[in-house]
């Protein structure tokens, strides 16, 4: 009988605040797949940090969930694996709010053609601001989908360099983000940092999605990830 060995894993909110305080901040609802599949789920309460001198928020979030899931699907032979994470009511910096911050990253693996299939449909933000103007950002699930089929994608597509047998680039769009050759999908927001929205790794049979990546500055500082989520999977031998 032949064997799948899954890959999975996924983390609502993690990282640390440098200043004007100290903190780390312990990964909430984390979740990984053991190999030989299963379901996983892990949830956090709301989390406030503030500052105790002058009692600045810092970072809040209403709620956290993650969950992770793999089996063989209904067609013997074909193999499914699910991640999932929500942040709910998000705040950082009384800057940055979102009502949800939703990952969701599908893959289905064939071992009867050598194929995998690959969807981000349904990560999304939902009334995403930054400094209390509204931020669309749009999410192009097509290439994901495209990226499924790596080698064809890469060959298809010299515009998206590989390193290291991996393509880095943003599913993000949105008139003021940025595209530079070595990052992606970026926003300069003076007085808070860089924000970095839907990072997008392919690799073969892979893939890897981070809706948002803080590098904070001034007057905060510190680094902030939320909704990250990593899926592969491969048969053995």
């Amino acid at each position: 009988m032949q064997r799948f060995i899954y890959q999975g894993c996924g983390m609502a909110i993690g990282g640390w605040i440098r200043r004007p305080i100290d903190q780390q901040i312990e990964p909430q609802a984390v979740c990984v797949l053991p190999s030989v599949g299963g379901r996983s789920v892990s949830r956090a309460g709301a989390y406030n940090l503030t500052d105790p001198v002058s009692g600045e928020l810092l970072l809040s979030f209403a709620s956290a969930e993650t969950s992770v899931e793999g089996a063989e699907s209904a067609t013997p032979g074909v193999y499914s694996t699910l991640i999932t994470c929500m942040v709910r009511g998000l705040n950082v910096g009384n800057v940055l709010k979102a009502d949800e911050v939703a990952l969701k990253l599908s893959l289905s693996y064939d071992t009867g053609n050598d194929r995998a299939t690959i969807d981000t449909e349904g990560s999304r933000f939902v009334n995403l601001s930054l400094g209390g103007q509204a931020w669309d950002v749009a999410l192009n699930h097509a290439l994901g989908r495209e990226a499924a089929d790596y080698e064809v994608f890469r060959q298809a597509h010299p515009e998206y360099p590989e390193t290291r047998g991996a393509i880095h680039y943003s599913l993000a769009r949105h008139p003021l983000l940025r595209f530079d050759p070595y990052e992606h999908g970026y926003y300069d927001r003076p007085n808070f940092g860089r924000v970095y929205f839907a990072e997008w790794r392919a690799a073969p049979h892979a893939q890897k999605l981070t809706m948002l990546r803080l590098r904070l500055g001034s007057p905060q500082a510190g680094g902030i990830e939320v909704g990250g989520g990593d899926g592969d999977g491969e048969p053995y031998p």
